[in-house]
Protein backbone atom coordinates (compact mmCIF):
# COMPACT_ATOMS: atom_id res chain seq x y z
CA UNK A 1 0.00 0.00 0.00
CA UNK A 2 1.50 3.45 -1.03
CA UNK A 3 0.03 6.54 0.83
CA UNK A 4 0.01 9.13 -1.25
CA UNK A 5 0.32 12.92 -0.71
CA UNK A 6 -1.09 15.56 -3.00
CA UNK A 7 -0.42 19.20 -2.58
CA UNK A 8 1.74 21.15 -1.18
CA UNK A 9 1.91 20.70 2.93
CA UNK A 10 4.44 22.57 5.27
CA UNK A 11 4.95 20.23 8.42
CA UNK A 12 7.64 20.40 10.84
CA UNK A 13 9.33 23.09 8.31
CA UNK A 14 9.69 20.80 5.47
CA UNK A 15 7.25 20.84 2.27
CA UNK A 16 6.06 18.27 0.63
CA UNK A 17 4.74 18.37 -2.58
CA UNK A 18 2.85 15.11 -4.44
CA UNK A 19 4.96 12.43 -2.52
CA UNK A 20 4.83 9.21 -1.98
CA UNK A 21 5.80 7.23 0.78
CA UNK A 22 5.96 3.27 1.49
CA UNK A 23 3.55 2.01 3.94
CA UNK A 24 5.68 1.40 7.23
CA UNK A 25 4.27 -0.32 9.92
CA UNK A 26 4.14 1.75 13.11
CA UNK A 27 7.18 0.80 15.60
CA UNK A 28 6.08 -1.85 18.43
CA UNK A 29 7.27 -1.29 22.12
CA UNK A 30 7.50 -3.95 24.84
CA UNK A 31 9.96 -1.72 27.10
CA UNK A 32 13.22 -2.12 24.85
CA UNK A 33 14.87 1.23 23.91
CA UNK A 34 12.52 3.62 24.88
CA UNK A 35 14.48 6.66 23.22
CA UNK A 36 14.96 4.99 20.11
CA UNK A 37 11.20 3.95 20.06
CA UNK A 38 10.26 7.24 20.86
CA UNK A 39 12.44 8.82 18.00
CA UNK A 40 11.14 5.89 15.45
CA UNK A 41 7.42 7.29 16.64
CA UNK A 42 8.12 10.85 16.33
CA UNK A 43 9.64 9.86 12.65
CA UNK A 44 6.30 8.35 11.66
CA UNK A 45 4.00 11.42 12.95
CA UNK A 46 6.45 13.49 10.64
CA UNK A 47 6.40 11.62 7.43
CA UNK A 48 2.33 10.65 7.60
CA UNK A 49 1.19 14.10 8.82
CA UNK A 50 -0.28 12.47 12.51
CA UNK A 51 -1.63 15.51 14.24
CA UNK A 52 0.45 16.28 17.48
CA UNK A 53 -3.09 15.68 19.55
CA UNK A 54 -3.68 12.31 18.33
CA UNK A 55 0.08 11.22 19.18
CA UNK A 56 -0.27 9.18 22.45
CA UNK A 57 -3.00 7.72 21.10
CA UNK A 58 -1.55 6.48 17.98
CA UNK A 59 1.80 5.25 20.12
CA UNK A 60 -0.22 3.27 23.08
CA UNK A 61 -1.92 1.47 20.53
CA UNK A 62 1.50 -0.52 19.64
CA UNK A 63 2.93 -1.21 22.73
CA UNK A 64 2.82 -4.73 24.55
CA UNK A 65 4.76 -6.79 27.13
CA UNK A 66 5.73 -5.32 30.12
CA UNK A 67 5.23 -1.80 28.42
CA UNK A 68 1.38 -2.75 28.07
CA UNK A 69 1.02 -3.31 31.92
CA UNK A 70 2.73 -0.47 32.91
CA UNK A 71 0.31 1.31 30.61
CA UNK A 72 -3.01 -0.17 32.05
CA UNK A 73 -1.69 1.02 35.94
CA UNK A 74 -1.63 4.84 34.30
CA UNK A 75 -4.34 7.35 35.33
CA UNK A 76 -6.31 7.16 32.04
CA UNK A 77 -5.89 10.83 32.15
CA UNK A 78 -2.33 10.83 30.87
CA UNK A 79 -4.27 10.68 27.39
CA UNK A 80 -4.60 14.14 27.58
CA UNK A 81 -1.33 14.99 28.26
CA UNK A 82 1.46 16.47 26.22
CA UNK A 83 3.97 14.17 24.10
CA UNK A 84 6.20 15.26 25.96
CA UNK A 85 4.87 14.16 29.49
CA UNK A 86 4.02 11.05 28.16
CA UNK A 87 7.91 10.54 26.93
CA UNK A 88 9.06 11.50 30.36
CA UNK A 89 6.94 9.41 31.90
CA UNK A 90 7.88 6.36 29.44
CA UNK A 91 11.49 7.46 30.14
CA UNK A 92 10.84 7.30 33.98
CA UNK A 93 9.58 3.66 33.83
CA UNK A 94 12.06 1.92 31.13
CA UNK A 95 15.15 4.24 30.54
CA UNK A 96 16.31 4.72 33.97
CA UNK A 97 18.02 1.54 33.95
CA UNK A 98 19.34 1.26 30.23
CA UNK A 99 22.74 2.26 30.34
CA UNK A 100 23.99 0.71 33.38
CA UNK A 101 22.33 -2.60 31.94
CA UNK A 102 24.10 -1.77 28.81
CA UNK A 103 27.53 -1.39 30.80
CA UNK A 104 26.87 -4.91 32.56
CA UNK A 105 26.09 -6.54 28.96
CA UNK A 106 29.74 -4.50 28.11
CA UNK A 107 31.63 -6.73 30.91
CA UNK A 108 29.92 -9.99 29.99
CA UNK A 109 30.57 -10.27 26.49
CA UNK A 110 31.98 -13.33 25.14
CA UNK A 111 32.60 -13.99 21.48
CA UNK A 112 30.61 -17.07 20.74
CA UNK A 113 30.22 -17.23 17.09
CA UNK A 114 32.89 -15.69 14.35
CA UNK A 115 34.92 -12.18 15.14
CA UNK A 116 32.34 -10.37 13.29
CA UNK A 117 29.47 -11.50 14.87
CA UNK A 118 31.29 -10.42 18.38
CA UNK A 119 32.24 -7.17 16.96
CA UNK A 120 29.05 -6.08 15.28
CA UNK A 121 27.22 -6.65 19.17
CA UNK A 122 30.37 -4.78 20.80
CA UNK A 123 30.34 -1.74 18.73
CA UNK A 124 26.36 -2.33 19.48
CA UNK A 125 26.69 -2.15 22.91
CA UNK A 126 29.27 0.90 22.87
CA UNK A 127 27.24 3.16 20.76
CA UNK A 128 24.01 2.51 22.92
CA UNK A 129 26.10 3.47 26.19
CA UNK A 130 27.30 6.49 24.48
CA UNK A 131 24.14 7.28 23.59
CA UNK A 132 22.46 6.70 26.44
CA UNK A 133 25.25 8.52 28.40
CA UNK A 134 25.27 11.29 26.62
CA UNK A 135 21.46 12.24 26.12
CA UNK A 136 21.67 11.69 30.27
CA UNK A 137 24.23 14.33 30.04
CA UNK A 138 22.13 17.06 27.92
CA UNK A 139 18.88 16.48 29.64
CA UNK A 140 20.36 17.51 33.11
CA UNK A 141 23.04 19.90 32.01
CA UNK A 142 21.45 23.53 33.57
Amino acid sequence: MVITVTGDYDHGGYRHSNSKLPKFNFPRFDGENPKLWISRCEDYFEMYFVEPSQWIRVATMQVSGAAACWLQSLDPSFRSGSWGEFCRLLLDRFGKDQHEVLLRQMLHIRQTAGVQEYADRFTKMVISCWLTARTRTLCFMP
